[in-house]
């Protein structure tokens, strides 16, 4: 029996007859604006709060208590996308409190980042694909 019987090989071929109507998967795009410290985690000093989307680092930053920091980072996403904040001791961050869900539609004014003696606001935006936000409207109550 020949090798290439049994290995799965993927077979692509860059078409060019596509149909003028398929497009690309519309993506809502998440926007984080700035980070508001309200309580910080260390004792002295200023915090270096690091923020991860999807579990990559997209931002770090210093800040200190009542401080607010622009974050300006903008990143595409399909239906929801995980929010996590840390606190950078050393090297040994520190995630403050628990991960949080942003959704196309539907979400709070800002992000909530909370422990015993920590306590963050993120606030951002989020541009809905065309299709989630048609939906939005759809179920919207009248008024």
């Amino acid at each position: 029996m020949h090798l290439l019987q049994h290995a799965r090989i993927p077979y692509f071929k860059a078409r060019t007859d596509w149909p003028s109507q398929v497009k690309e998967e519309e993506m809502a795009t998440l926007k984080l604006n700035y980070l508001k410290c309200i309580r910080r985690n260390d004792l002295t000093g200023k915090d270096e709060p690091r923020i991860k989307v999807h579990g990559t680092a997209v931002w770090n930053g210093v800040v200190e208590k009542g401080g607010k920091v622009t974050i300006d980072w903008q990143g595409d996403f399909k239906d929801q996308v995980s929010v996590i904040c840390e606190e950078m001791n050393d090297d040994k961050p520190q995630q403050i409190g628990a991960a949080v869900n942003v959704f196309e539609t539907g979400n709070p004014a800002f992000l909530t980042f909370k422990t015993s003696g920590t306590w963050y606001e993120v606030y951002f935006e989020v541009t809905p694909s065309t299709e989630a936000a048609q939906t939005a409207r759809q179920h919207a109550p009248a008024g």
